[in-house]
Order: C-alpha cells, then structure tokens, then sequence
C-alpha cells in the first residue's frame, strides 16, 4: 500500500517536473531584473527620455581641479550670436542738437558665469566685458563734457560671433565726428582683440545699392572688421530686425541659404565684398588668397521677448 503511494507520487513528479523548473527560473529572473532595476535607479537619476535632458553628473566636484578647469573652458568656448545694438541718446544743447552713440546687447550674459565661484572665476578668463561707449561733447555755450555708456555685454572674442543688427543706426550720421569716432573706436576695439566671427545686417542699408559706383564709400564695408585673424563674414538680410526702436531677442539664428535664395542685394554685398577682402590680402603680399576670410549668406530666424 504504501509502496503503490509513492510511486503514484513520483510518476507526478516526473510529469510536472519540467513546468515547475520553468515557473521557477522565470520568477527567479524576474526578481533579479526587478533587484538590478532598483539598484540602478538608486545608484543613478533616471532620464526623461522625452525631453532628452542629460543625467546629472554628481561626481564633478571631485574631479581633479584642473579637468573641471577644461571642462568649464569648454563651456565658455560654445560659439553663439551675440547681437549688437546701436542707439543714439538724445542731449538738447542750447545752440546744438547732440546724439552721442551707445551699445547693447539683449542676450542675457552666458549662464556659465552663474553656476558657483569655480565657473564664474574660469569663465572669466574667456568673456570680457566690452562695447562701452564714451562721446565727448563740445558746445559754444558750455564747457565740454563726456558721456560714458559703460562695457556691459559679455563676449568671446575668439569664438562668439558678433552680428550687428542695425548698421543703418551708423550710416545716417557718419558725416558727424563725433560718430565717426565712436565707429572708429569700435572698429579699432574689433581689430586689436582679434574677432574672428562676424555677421552684418544688410536689410537696412537700402540706400548702398542705389549708387554701385560709391560702394566703397558705404559704411557697410566700413563696418567690417577686416584683420588677419577675421574667419568668417556672414551676410545676412533682415529688416524686420530693425522696425522697431528695442526688440529683446530670447534666440538669433543664422541658417545658410543657397545661391537661388539670394537676392539681388544679397548676391552683390558678396560680389563687393570678396572684392574687398581679396584686395585687402593683395595689399598685404598674399597673392594666394588663402587667407580670406569666409563669406556665408544666410537666412536669419530669431524669437523676440515682448
């Protein structure tokens, strides 16, 4: 009796035997994946793979001083759009009307500056505070003074690319000194810290292609800071950019357009000015033409902050 017992109970084990190993292994692993996915999950943040945002690295701050150090020079060196505005002030004089020039910038200074005392100390070796303005007034009726626009957009001069949305602000008075020195201070400023990125705004300077024949004479050539170290001029063509007195622009993007985009005004800003670059290296002994600076045209699209 009792050996018929264990024997109907071993026939039903070997039956099951294999569904039983198979449930076994299957919730064994299932724990495991289970234990390893709340391992990791404790062990690193976790990606939002919809927005795309990185992890957050938590173990910078003991990296060795000077890989952070390269790091944050990395950060500094991220080449953006700096737009540069030109405005005039007004000061009623007695005898004289006077409109000194001042600069700006709307994008906001870069964010590395703010992370701690680390970043700001390191990124300061890479942005100067610069475009301050000063005009000096003289007038029959007072003593001279000075009025002094101080240096207060951040820049790259190495990988930044300084793009002047409003040259027309220049061109309407360059038959007055005092502006004419203020352009040549900022044309001399460009030169001696060595820009090297460069984008004008063609789209308010509607009079320049009127008279081809005095197109040398145009401020928008003069507006070019053309030194050894100069890489890239970009043309672009907007006058949206300068319908209104202030915009604040949250993004500025230059896209390169192809030669059926151009359009007469662009095609021949680029005729004159590779004429003008190619001149510039023929002055100086080379003939090779290798270090001309590269001209881009492009489209611009820009988000503005009301």
């Amino acid at each position: 009796m009792s050996s018929s017992k264990i024997t109907v109970h071993s026939t039903l084990d070997n039956k099951s035997l294999s569904k039983v190993s198979q449930s076994t292994e299957s919730k064994m692993l299932a724990s495991k994946k289970v234990t390893k996915s709340k391992a990791k999950s404790e062990a690193e943040p976790a990606v939002d793979a919809a927005s795309e945002k990185p992890r957050t690295f938590l173990l910078f701050p003991k990296l060795p001083v000077e890989l952070r150090a390269k790091i944050w020079g990395y950060a500094c060196s991220i080449t953006r759009n700096v737009d540069i505005w030109a405005r005039s002030l007004d000061v009623q004089l007695r005898y004289s009307y006077e409109r000194p020039l001042f600069f700006y910038s709307s994008l906001p200074p870069p964010s590395v500056l703010h992370v701690n005392s680390e970043s700001r100390s390191e990124s300061l070796k890479y942005f100067n505070l610069d475009f301050g303005t000063n005009s000096t007034i003289r007038s029959r009726d007072s003593a001279p003074f000075t009025i002094s626009s101080p240096s207060r957009v951040y820049f790259n001069w190495k990988t930044d690319r300084l793009c002047l949305v409003n040259p027309s602000e220049l061109v309407d008075r360059t038959m007055a000194r005092r502006v004419s020195s203020q352009l040549a201070d900022y044309y001399r400023d460009c030169q001696k810290k060595g820009l090297r990125h460069f984008a004008i705004n063609i789209g308010s300077l509607s009079p320049f292609l009127s008279e081809q024949g005095r197109i040398k004479d145009s401020t928008f050539l003069k507006h070019i800071p053309r030194n050894p170290k100069l890489e890239e001029v970009v043309l672009f063509e907007s006058s949206s950019l300068v319908a209104s007195d202030y915009f604040k622009l949250s993004r500025l993007e230059l896209e390169d357009m192809g030669f059926e985009e151009q359009g007469q005004r662009m095609r021949y800003a680029k005729k004159v000015l590779e004429k003008l670059l190619k001149e510039d290296l023929e002055d100086n002994g080379d003939e090779s033409g290798r270090g001309t600076p590269l001209i881009r045209t492009c489209k611009v699209n820009f988000e503005v902050i009301w």
